[in-house]
């Protein structure tokens, strides 16, 4: 089932609201070592935001959901 263009620009107008990219610059050896590495982990970005999540517990921060704002607090 092909997505009509009305839900194309709806997911697109979606995703502009609520994400963003995290980019990292590296060789493109080392970009194809970690996808061949992280590819039986589930993927790349999906590895790497897990390894985030567990060092911030680690050092005693709560990682925030999806759907939750970050506050600065005072």
């Amino acid at each position: 089932m092909f997505a009509t263009d009305a839900k194309k620009r709806a997911s697109r107008k979606y995703e502009a609201e609520k994400y963003c990219k995290l980019t990292i610059g590296m060789t493109p050896a080392q970009r194809e070592q970690i996808n061949e590495y992280c590819k039986d982990k589930g993927g790349t970005a999906t590895y790497i935001k897990k390894l985030l999540r567990e060092d911030m517990q680690r050092n005693g921060i709560r990682p925030l959901e999806a759907n939750e704002e970050y506050k600065i607090e005072d």
